[in-house]
């Protein structure tokens, strides 16, 4: 008896989650520039993309080499794929997306001290009517991208 009403619940739950969402594919490259004894989290690059305040852009006045060189300073990754779509409703209304996604070519994720509050700053080249270019987003997820472990060799 307790099985079926887990699986009623999770029917429940399946059911009312969105269906037409485009889920955020791994990244094709990433430049890691995680401490000793750490390595990038994909988890944690995915919830910080679907974490981001839409609405809100602003155009970044940082050039690409600084964007990456703080990423080095602070420690984080920056990853790259090839027009990745992120739903953002207004900000993909805003960039002349048809849909309600903007599509996304490298972000540069410095991580922030361990414990800050958010939101915290983020780094991403969207294409903006038709040519990609630089934006400074809002993200609410504020975990760290490099965690303990060893990398596949």
């Amino acid at each position: 008896m307790r099985c079926l009403y887990l699986a009623v619940a999770l029917g429940a739950i399946v059911s009312c989650a969105p269906r037409n969402v485009v889920p955020i594919p791994h990244p094709e490259a990433l430049q890691s520039f995680c401490e000793a004894k750490r390595v990038p989290r994909l988890t944690a690059m995915e919830n910080i993309l679907t974490s981001l305040k839409d609405g809100d852009p602003k155009p970044s006045s940082q050039s690409y080499a600084r964007l990456v060189a703080a990423a080095k300073a602070q420690t984080g990754v920056v990853a790259t794929w090839n027009g990745a779509q992120v739903i953002m409703p207004e900000d993909a209304r805003a960039f002349g997306e048809a849909d309600r996604y903007i599509r996304i070519r490298r972000v540069v994720f410095a991580n922030v001290l361990e414990g800050a509050p958010p939101p915290r700053p983020i780094d991403i080249e969207v294409r903006d009517h038709g040519s990609y270019k630089w934006y400074n987003f809002t993200a609410y997820d504020t975990q760290n991208v490099c965690v303990e472990g060893q990398r596949a060799i």
